[in-house]
């Protein structure tokens, strides 16, 4: 399955990364991938319902956030960035932890094309 791919490559590919998820917006796991402390996995309902309250948030503005632009959330803390990209359409989100001396730019860059990816299969 893409996902498992993408999930397996995600770690190589992002300097610092903790962990890693990819969910549907229902809190169907598809896959996660840990490498630090960071549970993603064990936290799955919390992120699905956030992930669902972004979703009416999106819906109530209409749809205007341009699906493929720079709709994420992102989620600071001391110790780790946690970036969630979902996909509207497809109700499926990817979630990525790295440390918080890693580039969440180049995180960012990388986030669409690996939710993209995953939408392909």
């Amino acid at each position: 399955m893409a996902h498992e791919t993408v999930l397996a490559r995600i770690p190589a590919e992002i300097p610092g990364h903790e962990a890693s998820l990819a969910a549907t917006f229902d809190g169907e796991l598809l896959g996660v991938e840990t490498e630090g402390s960071l549970d993603l996995g064990g936290r799955l309902e919390q992120y699905a319902a956030l992930v669902r309250a972004h979703h009416e948030a999106y819906e109530a503005l209409g749809g205007i956030i341009s699906m493929g632009g720079n709709d994420e959330i992102l989620i600071t803390t001391t110790k780790h960035y946690i970036l969630i990209r979902p996909h509207h359409g497809k109700r499926v989100f990817l979630a990525v932890a790295i440390a918080s001396s890693g580039n969440i730019g180049y995180l960012r860059l990388k986030m669409k094309r690996y939710l993209d990816e995953i939408i392909r299969g």
